[in-house]
C-alpha cells in the first residue's frame, strides 16, 4: 500500500467552487429539496441540513483523517439512509452473529431448535427497527414470523448474516419502500460530472504513476493524439454504501483496473482497511520469504490489521505469486549471488552505497514506490537477501 497525498494546484479550490459541477449540484439539490417540502413538511425539516450549500462544500473538501467521522456523523443522524445504503452500519451491533449451518444442519433433525433461532433473531430484528426505525429490520422480521418452512427460515437467516457481515447491501425488494428522493442523492453527488471536469486535475495532482493498492499496474495517463486515456478513480468508501461521499476529493484514490474493478468493486472498507491518504507500508517489511530447495521462494505478505485487509480485499497474495514476480525474485537472487562472487570481501561495502544499489537492483535514483512497478517488493527483497533493512 502507497501513502501518498493530494497536491492541488494554486487556485483549484476557487476553480471547483465556481465549477458547472458544482452549480448543478446545488441546482439538483433545491430540486429535490423542494420535492421533500411537498411530500412532507416533517421530512424537510428533519433533513434540511442535507440541502445546503454549505454541506455539499463540506464533504467535497473533506480531509481525509475526517471521513470515516463524516460517514458516522451522518448515518447517526439520519439511521434509515443507512438502513437504505448501508445497513452494516447498524446491524452490525447486535446480536445477529447466529450460525446459519447450525440451522440448516437442524432443517430435518430436530426443527424445535430451528424454530428457537428463529424466534432469537426475530426479537432482534424488532430491537433494531424499534430503535433506528429500520424498514430493513421490519421487513425481515415480517417474513420470518411468516415462514414456516425450516428451509423458508433458513433462506431468510442467510440474507439477515449477509446484511449483518455487511457482504450485501439493501435488497432491491426493500429499496421502494424508502422515501423517493433518496435514490436522487446521486444527482447532488455526481459522481460523473466530477470526474468530466476534474478527474485529469485529480489524477495528476496525486503524482501517482503505479497503482497505490498493488504497487504493480500502471496508473499513468496516456495522452493520445485523438483520445486521452484516464486510469480509474476507486471510491475508498464505496458511492454505492455513501453515496454523499461519491465526489469528496479525498474519497477518490487513482488506481489500477484490476483493483478497482475486479477485487474491490463496492466491498465495504469503514473501518477495516489502510486508506492510502492515511496510511501506508513503506517504514515496515510487507514481504517474507519462505525457501524452498527446487525454486524461488514462497512469498508471504505481513503487515498490520488493516493492512492484512488490504491484502485479502485487492488478492494481494496471489498477486505476488505471479510466475512474473517469482522471476524478479531470482533476477535479483542471480545479480547478487554474482556480484557477490565478483567482489568477495568488498561485497558488503558495495553494498552501503546508494550508488552501487542503483546499478544493481534497479532501486533508487529516479525510481521510487510512486513510479515503480513492485518497487516495494524490490526493497523487501533486497532487505531478505542481504539481512538490511532497506525502505528507500
Amino acid at each position: 500500500m502507497i501513502k501518498f497525498k493530494y497536491s492541488f494546484p494554486k487556485g483549484f479550490q476557487k476553480r471547483l467552487k465556481s465549477s458547472n459541477f458544482l452549480k448543478n449540484a446545488l441546482s439538483q439539490q433545491k430540486a429535490i429539496y423542494a420535492e421533500v417540502r411537498k411530500l412532507s413538511k416533517i421530512d424537510a425539516n428533519f433533513y434540511s441540513s442535507l440541502f445546503s450549500e454549505s454541506f455539499i462544500l463540506s464533504l467535497v473538501f473533506c480531509p481525509p483523517k475526517r471521513l470515516s467521522r463524516k460517514i458516522s456523523e451522518i448515518y447517526e443522524k439520519y439511521p434509515l439512509l443507512a438502513d437504505r445504503y448501508n445497513p452494516y452500519f447498524y446491524f452490525r451491533s447486535y446480536d445477529l452473529n447466529f450460525d446459519v449451518d447450525l440451522i440448516k444442519s437442524k432443517i430435518d433433525a430436530d426443527v424445535n431448535i430451528v424454530l428457537a433461532l428463529k424466534d432469537k433473531v426475530i426479537i432482534e430484528l424488532d430491537k433494531i427497527h424499534n430503535d433506528k426505525y429500520s424498514i430493513l429490520a421490519n421487513y425481515f422480521s415480517i417474513k420470518l414470523k411468516k415462514a414456516t418452512s425450516p428451509v423458508k427460515i433458513y433462506q431468510i437467516c442467510c440474507r439477515i448474516r449477509n446484511v449483518h457481515l455487511g457482504t450485501t447491501v439493501t435488497p432491491k425488494d426493500v429499496r421502494k419502500s424508502y422515501p423517493l428522493w433518496f435514490d436522487k442523492l446521486q444527482k447532488i453527488f455526481n459522481y460523473e460530472a466530477l470526474r468530466t471536469e476534474f478527474g485529469q486535475v485529480i489524477i495528476e495532482s496525486s503524482s501517482l504513476k503505479i497503482c497505490p493498492y498493488c504497487n504493480k499496474r500502471d496508473v499513468e495517463i496516456t495522452y493520445g493524439k485523438d483520445v486521452t486515456a484516464r486510469p480509474d478513480l476507486d471510491h475508498f468508501y464505496p458511492k454505492s454504501r455513501y453515496p454523499f461521499l461519491a465526489t469528496t476529493l479525498y474519497n477518490l484514490v487513482p488506481s489500477c483496473g484490476f483493483c478497482n474493478q475486479k477485487f474491490k468493486k463496492s466491498k465495504d472498507t469503514y473501518m477495516k482497511n489502510m486508506h492510502p491518504l492515511l496510511a501506508g507500508t513503506r517504514n515496515y517489511k510487507v514481504f517474507s520469504f519462505v525457501p524452498l530447495l527446487d525454486g524461488p521462494p514462497r512469498i508471504l505478505l505481513n503487515g498490520c490489521t488493516k493492512f492484512k485487509s488490504n491484502i485479502t480485499l485487492f488478492e494481494l497474495e496471489a498477486e505476488y505469486q505471479k510466475d512474473s514476480i517469482k522471476r524478479e525474485y531470482k533476477s535479483m537472487n542471480d545479480k547478487y549471488e554474482s556480484f557477490k562472487g565478483l567482489l568477495g570481501p568488498k561485497f558488503e561495502e558495495f553494498l552501503n552505497t546508494k550508488e552501487s544499489i542503483t546499478t544493481m537492483f534497479d532501486i533508487g535514483g529516479e525510481r521510487n514506490i510512486y513510479n515503480t512497478s513492485t518497487y516495494k517488493f524490490r526493497l523487501d527483497t533486497l532487505s531478505n537477501l542481504t539481512n538490511k533493512n532497506y525502505k528507500n
